[in-house]
């Protein structure tokens, strides 16, 4: 009995929806009346009217903003000939929660002037300087994650670093012709003698070593474009970069010898502001671009060491100072869609640092031997450029 009146109801509903004005414009062809522009009336509309002259619109005929079509993973969809009716490429924002990069940058220059060392006879050529130092590329990695906030912002937090980079110079002579800057390259002391530990030595040689860190959080407010096809964020955030450099100038005679050691560290702690953008190309593929540039405060330390034959106790001077300093980032690449939640990205960028302290840049010329007086200083007006390749994936879940 159950059944029987279920499927009189049934019955009923087929009828009257048969037989309404709406289900007779189905049953030619049509697909219902159109919807008042006020929003009353029928749900169902008839694209041919509806839709003239509107390439995108919602079930009232009023048009879609396109920045509504994005969407995660870059959304799908567009607007004319970036979207509806031009084949649904990729155009909305740019998501990702993981990151990861392979890093291979170059350092530029162990000190920003050339600092020379030795020369070989007395005021003869100077054959050993910071600029025979020559600094290879180097590893390192990067890793960001990124928590939405809102469908139009998010946090993320990076770190890149375990950069190490360094390099040695040295020289010889077999006839002791080789003579240190402190003793004006062998034109003082004792017209042409020099210093027991530095000169008309068999060996001279430098070594340099720096290593980089960084670790930063910034917040992003996405922006789209009146074209859906280029996208990016603004950013702004907290950052930390940390750069010690470790400097050696290390002397052989047949009467002694000498270590001359400077280590540096600059801590940079501050704001940064910047912007990325990225443009779609085709479907699974962008080109994208980011800057970022902040002022920090630079905590700077100094410390030399001087271990030698005729220094007698060992000479330590430090220092510390606090300055102002500058870094800008900027790097451009590509973006590959390969799976649904991994993406390929590729490129090369740019670090620039100012106002730093480099081992190299504070080597103090004043002879500490025979109680020597020396005074001690920081140089931390210096500047640091590193730039390379970059290569890695994205991840989204």
């Amino acid at each position: 009995m159950k059944f029987h009146v279920t499927g009189l109801v049934v019955v009923g509903m087929a009828i009257a929806l048969a037989s309404s004005p709406a289900a007779a414009q189905y049953a030619a062809g049509g697909y219902g009346p159109v919807q008042p522009a006020d929003g009353a009336g029928p749900m169902f509309m008839d694209p041919a009217i509806t839709y003239a002259g509107c390439d995108a619109c919602d079930a009232y005929g009023n048009p879609i903003d396109p920045a509504m079509m994005g969407g995660y993973g870059g959304g799908y969809g567009g607007f004319g000939d970036y979207g509806m009716g031009g084949g649904f490429d990729q155009a909305g924002l740019h998501y990702y929660d993981l990151q990861g990069d392979f890093l291979y940058w170059i350092r530029e220059k162990a000190a920003d002037r050339k600092v020379a060392f030795t020369s070989l006879g007395i005021d003869g050529p100077r054959i050993l300087s910071t600029g025979d130092l020559e600094i290879g590329d180097e590893p390192g990695f990067r890793l960001s994650a990124r928590l939405d906030l809102g469908p139009s912002s998010l946090v993320e937090a990076i770190y890149f670093g375990t950069f190490e980079f360094g390099s040695t110079a040295e020289v010889a002579s077999a006839t002791n012709q080789l003579f240190s800057v402190f003793s004006q390259f062998g034109l003082d002391p004792f017209g042409g003698l020099g210093f027991t530990d530095t000169d008309n030595a068999l060996v001279h040689g430098i070594s340099y070593g720096s290593e980089l860190n960084n670790a930063e959080i910034n917040f992003r407010q996405y922006w789209i474009g009146d074209n859906p096809r280029i996208s990016g964020t603004w950013l702004m955030g907290a950052r930390y970069t940390r750069l010690t450099e470790d400097f050696l100038f290390y002397t052989l005679t047949n009467n002694g010898s000498m270590d001359y050691t400077i280590s540096t560290e600059n801590d940079l702690v501050g704001f940064q502001i910047g912007a990325d953008m990225n443009m779609v190309a085709m479907q699974g593929l962008r080109f994208t671009g980011e800057f970022k540039v902040g002022i920090y405060n630079n905590r700077v330390k100094q410390q030399t060491s001087i271990v030698a034959t005729t220094v007698d106790p060992s000479l330590y001077e430090a220092m510390d100072d606090n300055h102002v300093a500058m870094i800008s980032e900027g790097r451009v690449g590509v973006l590959v869609y390969v799976l649904p939640s991994w993406t390929f990205r590729a490129g090369y960028e740019v670090l620039y640092m100012t106002n730093l302290a480099l081992a190299a840049n504070n080597f103090n010329a004043q002879p500490p031997f025979l109680g020597g007086i020396r005074t001690p200083f920081i140089d931390d007006d210096a500047a640091a450029l590193y730039h390379g390749l970059y290569a890695g994936a994205e991840f989204i879940w």
